[in-house]
């Protein structure tokens, strides 16, 4: 019989029994329907994924609520011609039911913590953190800041990450001697965001559904 011992991350190191086994081999994890090749590490011991099932349920549900909140078709009304439903976009009777199922699974819940700003002195501050990690919201939190992101380049001082400051101001050519650098730091960002000016912004763009999706899972 061979040792398992799964981690956190759904992640499980198997310990070989016999020294016979071919060096090299790609095993296989199984999850269900899903077979996952993966690749031996050192000779004692391999590294298997295990595809949690809730990631594929999620999926689903994404699809459904995308394209409830477009109206493209009636909540839990089935389409019962499958031939039709992809260029519809309503539900075919197996995604109705499949999606009543998966309603009952419960959502991972968010966790507070607070670090410590060691460089904050002499008196030091804690930083609050909400971490939601694993939920739904840090999923449509990510689909939601790529989507933001493509307003940056509309904007006159755009600025993409600290790489592109420190080539622009490598190519800025000689600057006089009482030149002066401000920067300055956005606080509380996305809490500062007004949400009817955020909705009116985004409102309208057409996002294709395997790109919801694609960000969620990432």
């Amino acid at each position: 019989m061979k040792r398992r011992e799964f981690t956190d991350d759904g992640i499980y190191i198997r310990a070989r029994e016999s020294a016979q086994e071919s060096h090299g081999k790609q095993p296989e994890a199984q999850t269900g329907d899903e077979t996952e090749k993966v690749v031996v590490f050192g000779m004692e011991t391999s590294l298997h994924l295990r595809i949690p099932e809730r990631v594929k349920n999620e999926q689903k549900r994404l699809q459904y609520l995308q394209a409830a909140f477009k109206g493209r078709h009636r909540p839990f009304r089935p389409n019962e011609n499958p031939a039709t439903s992809s260029s519809t976009g309503e539900l075919t009777e197996a995604d109705y039911i499949y999606l009543n199922r998966a309603y009952g699974v419960e959502d991972r819940l968010a966790r507070f913590r607070m670090t410590l700003k060691v460089h904050k002195i002499p008196n030091p501050k804690m930083r609050p953190i909400v971490c939601c990690a694993g939920t739904r919201m840090n999923h449509i939190s990510k689909w939601l800041d790529f989507q933001l992101q493509r307003l940056k380049p509309f904007v006159p001082t755009y600025i993409k990450d600290s790489h592109d400051l420190l080539a622009k101001l490598r190519n800025i050519g000689g600057l006089p001697p009482n030149a002066r650098l401000f920067t300055a730091d956005a606080v509380s960002m996305y809490t500062n965001i007004d949400t009817e000016h955020a909705i009116r912004v985004i409102h309208g763009i057409q996002i294709p559904i395997y790109e919801f999706v694609r960000w969620y899972l990432l």
